[in-house]
């Protein structure tokens, strides 16, 4: 019965450090996750349009007397309607 025991011990003990391995492996080889958002380097903030409300980054938005547009005409036909 005691060569039984050690021989059940030994087994689980092998089977642990397969299973550590494994995961050693598999982290170190998968790639990203698809469901994982993507990592942006150049992250920038995103404004909305004061005229149609578009949401643009701020690079690529027109500002102007604190307002954010996604176009120059855009601008114009806000700051043009308040007159």
């Amino acid at each position: 019965m005691g060569g039984l025991f050690k021989l059940i011990v030994v087994l689980g003990i092998l089977w642990f450090f397969y299973q550590m391995l494994l995961r050693a492996v598999s982290s170190a080889v998968a790639p990203n996750n698809p469901n994982d958002p993507p990592q942006l380097s150049n992250a920038q903030r995103m404004h909305q349009c004061s005229y149609c409300g578009v949401h643009i980054p701020e690079g690529e938005s027109t500002q102007s007397r604190g307002h954010f547009f996604c176009c120059e005409a855009h601008r114009n036909a806000f700051f043009a309607k308040d007159q």
